[in-house]
């Protein structure tokens, strides 16, 4: 992944999530104990609720049947930001796990040229 990519596919989503998890977090308190699933409700709006708006809106109904559809596409809407928010992070993991292994592979790859190249130096032959 480029920079570019990172900074909006990985970064971003897990400052929102980080955000909202703190602003609603005093919400989701029931006495001393939080509420895990109205937190991930919350954290779950922003995620999924780009694809509920583009559900059809019936016409000629009162106001409240509009508020209890509004309710329940934020609902519907959280629940499928929940599975975004949790494909994201496995792909944030996947990734971290990736270029962390890369990674040791590659200073293990260095450390192994050093020391031949340590060896050549003090003996003075080609080693392999």
């Amino acid at each position: 992944m480029r920079g570019k990519e990172i900074i909006t596919k990985l970064i971003i989503p897990g400052v929102i999530a980080m955000i909202i998890c703190l602003i609603v977090h005093p919400m989701c308190m029931n006495g001393e104990i939080l509420d895990w699933r109205k937190l991930l409700l919350f954290v779950g709006i922003p995620f999924g609720i780009q694809k509920m708006f583009l559900l059809v809106v019936p016409r000629n109904v009162g106001t409240g049947e509009m508020l209890g559809l509004l309710v329940l596409k934020l609902m519907v809407g959280s629940l499928i930001g929940i599975g975004v928010l949790a494909w994201r992070l496995l792909a944030v993991a996947g990734i971290f796990l990736k270029n962390g292994i890369s990674g040791i592979i590659w200073i293990i790859k260095r450390l192994k040229e050093m020391v031949i190249k340590n060896e050549r130096k003090a003996t003075g032959k080609i080693v392999l």
